[in-house]
This record gives structure tokens, sequence and C-alpha cells, in this order.
């Protein structure tokens, strides 16, 4: 393994290829809560229920509202550069004939990700928005579950911050850029009005 030191901090850095050779090992399993961020294995919080039904929510209603448009993917890899592999709550894809059997998807295939935030806000709006964001993500949705909000990010810039940030209130209907005929409203994320 070659391993990348970030002086600063004092620490060692793992690639993605170092991060399936450990895998290879039995270090961990394929299903462990685990993702790797900035070179760093980062162990996730458990899955609640409220987590779960919105992303099965969500699933379920992209899947049957993208009629082709898009591959939904639940909780699968996304290849964010050499030292970092997170697997995002939700994303949507361009279509592809393999469904991305020859590698995981990068930044380039992403029509629009979302992560649920339940327990895990700040390091989704945190450090892995700004991953995302450096990466170039086109567009991230942020749910918070606790808040009850969603907060739309779009046009990132390689600096880490995503230049339009939107938040809709209750019934204004929204959509991922890329799929402009794919509109919500909170009231389909099962959040009525106050």
């Amino acid at each position: 393994m070659h391993f990348a030191k970030d002086r600063k901090l004092g620490k060692l850095l793992f690639s993605a290829e170092d991060y399936h050779r450990l895998a290879k090992t039995g270090l961990f399993q394929e299903d462990d809560p685990i993702e790797l961020l900035n070179g760093e294995i980062i162990i996730m919080s458990p899955i609640g229920t409220p987590h779960a039904s919105m992303t099965t929510r969500l699933n379920t209603l992209l899947g049957a509202r993208a009629n082709g448009l898009a591959i939904v993917t639940q909780q699968n890899p996304l290849a964010l550069d050499p030292y970092s592999e997170p697997e995002p709550d939700l994303m949507l894809l361009k279509p592809r004939e393999d469904y991305y059997a020859s590698a995981h998807p990068g930044p380039s295939d992403v029509l629009l990700l979302i992560e649920v935030s339940d327990t895990s806000l700040d390091y989704d709006q945190g450090p892995k928005l700004t991953a995302y964001a450096k990466g170039g993500v086109p567009e991230t949705w942020i749910i918070d579950l606790a808040g009850r909000s969603l907060t739309i990010h779009r046009t990132p810039d390689p600096s880490g911050i995503y230049r339009v940030i939107h938040r809709p209130a209750h019934g204004t209907p929204f959509a991922p850029q890329a799929l402009p005929s794919l509109t919500l409203t909170l009231t389909d994320l099962g959040w009525k009005a106050a």
C-alpha cells in the first residue's frame, strides 16, 4: 500500500485502491457501515427508522417518476476522487446499458445526489458536502429529518462550495436541475405544512 501523508494533522490517508485492498483482507465486510472520505475511513452511524423510511420513500418516488431517465441507486459507492468513495443515501445517475457494472459511477455520472440526515447532519453538510462540491457533483440535496427541511445545493465550485443554495417552502414544487420534469413538494417527503 502507498499511503499519502497529511503532515498538518499527522495521519496517513488511504486511497480508494488501498480501501479495496483492505476489504479483500477481511479487515471489514462489504456491509459494514463505513465509507472512505478524503483518505479517511469513516464509521457511519447506524441507520435509524426515520432515515430508512425517508430513503425508501424517496427511492420509490424517484424510481417511479424517473421513468427510465435515470438510474436510482441507494447507498452505493461514488468514485468521487482517488481518496474518496462515499456511499450517498441516494443518487440519480445517467442511464447506462451496463448499470455501472464495469466501474462505480463518478461525479460526471451523477444527475442528483441526496443525503438524508438524521444523526449525521454536521457530517453531511460539512465534510461530505465540501467533497461533493470539490468533486464536481452537480446537485446535492440534504434532507434534515429533525429540522424537517430540504436544502438544494447546485453549481459546485472546486473550492468546495456550492454557489446556488435553495430551501423550498411548503407548497413550492422543486425538481433536480438535470430532470426538470421530476417535480416534488415537501408533502411528497411526508411532511405536512405547519
